[in-house]
Order: structure tokens, then sequence, then C-alpha cells
């Protein structure tokens, strides 16, 4: 049976949908609520029959932790070649640094530059001895460079989450609602889907869509 989502202008809820659990990747791309219908035959009340979260769809690859290391390592070797003429702006070892910096992650660059601040580390010991000031001042700053769209960047992901995820909860609210009326507030299928508007909201909270 397919399981239709309700829509009131939502345009990420419009769709017929594979059922509350359902892995498929184009169920994971999408981030609201859906997932439920109401259903009645003969006397019996209407009742919901299923919800679930979507989720933004995810990739395999290189964890968060491996790419760190790759960066962590390309740095490590590029100044352990430690030549000559330095690092100076132009030339080819220069450009390697700075690749190795602009590669890592902006979940770990705050983590890289306190490490490399605080320099008792092998590779913060090479970073400091083998680097002129301003270029030790520029690289530190690629990486708060890096911090700063990472704190911006999940703050518009959960004014985004909030914008998709609020709205569908709230429908979800008014259904359970129109079931416990229907079926009565102490029957099995209102106390039952009142757990599982709970435990939609904590869901929600999780995601870090603080909705009201």
């Amino acid at each position: 049976m397919a399981y239709f989502h309700e829509r009131d202008g939502y345009s990420e809820l419009g769709h017929c949908g594979c059922g509350a659990n359902c892995p498929c990747d184009a169920c994971k791309q999408r981030p609201g609520l859906a997932e439920y219908y109401y259903e009645g035959e003969g006397r019996d009340p209407p009742g919901l029959k299923g919800y679930g979260f979507g989720r933004f769809a995810g990739f395999s690859g290189p964890s968060e932790q491996e790419l760190f290391q790759n960066s962590r390592a390309a740095i490590d070797a590029v100044l352990k070649r430690n030549p000559v003429g330095g690092y100076p702006r132009g030339t080819s070892q220069r450009r390697d640094l700075e690749a190795a910096f602009a590669s890592v992650p902006q979940g770990s660059a705050f983590k890289l530059y306190q490490e490399l601040n605080g320099g008792q580390s092998p590779l913060a010991k090479l970073f400091w001895y083998r680097l002129a000031p301003e270029t030790q001042k520029l690289l530190l700053g690629t990486l708060i460079q890096k911090e700063t769209e990472r704190i911006e960047g999940m703050v518009r992901m959960q004014d985004e989450l909030r914008r998709k995820m609020c709205p569908p909860l709230k429908q979800f609210e008014q259904a359970v609602e129109r079931v416990c009326q229907a079926s009565g507030e102490d029957s099995d299928a209102c106390q039952e889907w009142r757990f599982k508007l709970l435990e939609a909201r904590e869901k929600a909270k999780m995601s870090g869509a603080q909705c009201p």
C-alpha cells in the first residue's frame, strides 16, 4: 500500500512515498516529516498508519577524520621538505603548503588551529620553526576562516531545518489531535500516537530543528 504525503504548500511533502522506514535514496533526500495518512472503514475511526523523518542524502566516501589525517599528513610532508629558500610566495613549495592547509575539512580546522597554536606536537614545532611569522599568521588565518564558515553554515542549516521540519511537525500534531478526538483520549490508538509525536519532536530536536 502506498503512503500519500499530506501537503499544504510544502513541496517536500507533495509526493507518493514508499513507507515510514523506506531507505531508498529518494526518501532519504527529503528532510521533512511525512509518511502518514488516514484510514477508516465502516465504523472504524480514522487512524494514523505511519510517519517518518526523511534525511539529507549522504554519500559514501572518506570520513571527516580520514580527510583530516590526510590533510595533516600533507602539511607535515611539505614542512619536512625544509627547502633552502623557505616558502616564499609564488614558489611551488608555497603553493603546496597553502593547498595542504586548504584541504583541511571545516569540521577539523579549529582542532588543527589549537594544535598548532599550542606549539607542543611535532607538527606544531615544524610549523613554528620552519615558517616565517607572516606565513604562520596567514595559514592560521586560513584555519580560523574555515571555522567561521563552519559556524555560519550550521546556523543556515538550522534555519533550513526549522523551515522544512517545523510546519510538517505541526501538521502531525494536528493529525494526532484528530485521532484522539475520534477514538478518545484514553484509547490505545491515541496513546500510541501521542507517544510517536513525542518521538518525532525529539528527532526534530536532535536534528537541530528547534520547533515551537
